[in-house]
């Protein structure tokens, strides 16, 4: 059997969109050290509360990275309670709203199912052009699981660019880190057996759905 050979170049680019992400509350840190350092004990509390705030703040980017990256996911118990708690303090923001829906006692889907759930997250905030509602959604089907990630905000839509990413097409991907993010969804969604599709119901909508017939494959 030969052996695929490993994306290199998009793994770097998902990296280095990970390093992004957490490069904002870690220079944080970094700012609220360095009041500390400048002012002495007269900036101290200050100093103290952004510290803490951008450390809390790194935990649950770093624990949503596992999740969406990671290869062991980051999950400790249900799916289902787990991808909303690690997902809402990283993508809620004073100007996007977050919200979940998912049935009582479906099955306990794959791992994968939650990593292409966060990366679905991820993409749609992208279509949100920085404010409206994020939504994530679960919904039982016949032998399996449809998922949705909706974006509702002014404006919202995906650049061509990442379009054509998350719809497989590896050169699209390369463009950059973003790019690199929505064809590694791509990605997930074929080994969860599944297929992106994204559908604009007008301006302000935006939606990303898999529909997984078969959640063993994840």
């Amino acid at each position: 059997m030969t052996r695929p050979e490993p994306d290199i170049a998009i793994a770097q680019l998902v990296f280095s969109f990970v390093c992004h992400e957490l490069a904002g509350p870690i220079g944080a840190v970094n700012n609220g050290l360095e009041l500390m350092a400048d002012f002495g004990s007269g900036g101290d509390d200050e100093a103290m509360e952004l510290v803490t705030d951008s450390a809390q703040q790194t935990a649950r980017e770093l624990e949503f990275a596992r999740l969406a990256f990671g290869a062991g996911g980051g999950l400790g118990g249900s799916l289902l309670a787990s991808v909303p708690a690690i997902c809402e303090p990283v993508l809620k923001t004073e100007r996007v709203a977050f919200r979940w829906s998912a049935p009582q006692g479906i099955p306990e889907p794959p791992r994968n199912v939650a990593k292409l759930l966060a990366n679905m997250a991820l993409v749609a905030r992208q279509a949100l052009r920085g404010r409206g509602v994020l939504t994530l959604r679960v919904e039982a089907a016949d032998a399996g699981l449809d998922l949705f990630a909706l974006a509702e905000g002014p404006g919202a839509r995906l650049d061509e660019g990442l379009e054509q990413a998350l719809l497989g097409d590896r050169e699209a991907g390369l463009a950059s880190p973003l790019a690199a993010q929505a064809y590694f969804t791509s990605a997930l969604a074929a080994a969860c057996g599944g297929e992106i599709v994204h559908e604009s119901g007008g301006d302000d909508v935006y939606t990303l759905s898999v529909s997984l017939r078969d959640t063993a494959q994840g």
